[in-house]
């Protein structure tokens, strides 16, 4: 439950806790009302969660799909540390990044869109992410800052290529860098 509240899993939380109050309620008889009560609540409670958090997250943060077509799951985690991740595929669709109190070097400079779009999540806190892109991509960043920064120059010759990048960014800094 304190794993899934520091990873802002708040449906897997909520659940965790509720399991943990039925089971003190049976034994010490906490709460004046009996289990079943407290399973149709959780149950709305967590559907609530669920709703107001929009989590589209399955466990351990991974899509398991992506509009039905292609399966595109990679992980890339730095934690106290630092990284260097390179993208060669030449299908890229999907990507995820999180880095907590560490530096990431990710490297798309080798990579190709499966189409004309792609989409990169990106968590920085309490840490620095850079991210090489080519020259000829069109970078959307789509961030929300609190006490940090992201920032992304103009693409030297763009084309119908967008990467649009997604996330947080706190206490850190998100830069886009554009190679040959």
């Amino acid at each position: 439950s304190v794993g899934a509240l520091l990873r802002r899993h708040l449906t897997s939380a909520s659940f965790t806790a509720l399991v943990a109050l039925m089971i003190a309620n049976h034994f010490y008889g906490i709460l004046p009302i009996p289990n079943q009560t407290l399973i149709w609540a959780g149950v709305l409670i967590v559907l609530g969660v669920n709703m107001l958090t929009h989590s589209n997250r399955t466990w351990n943060g991974k899509k398991w799909w992506y509009n039905g077509k292609k399966t595109v799951v990679t992980d890339k985690e730095v934690a106290f540390g630092s990284g260097t991740f390179y993208k060669q595929d030449q299908d890229l669709v999907d990507d995820q990044v999180e880095v907590a109190f560490g530096d990431a070097k990710i490297y798309y400079d080798n990579a190709e869109m499966l189409g004309d779009f792609a989409t990169l999540n990106i968590e920085v806190a309490f840490g620095n992410a850079t991210v090489y892109v080519p020259q000829h991509w069109r970078v959307d960043l789509k961030v929300e800052t609190s006490f940090g920064a992201a920032k992304a120059d103009a693409p030297v010759a763009p084309t119908s290529k967008t990467l649009t990048i997604r996330g947080d960014v706190a206490f850190g800094k998100l830069e886009i860098v554009y190679v040959k």
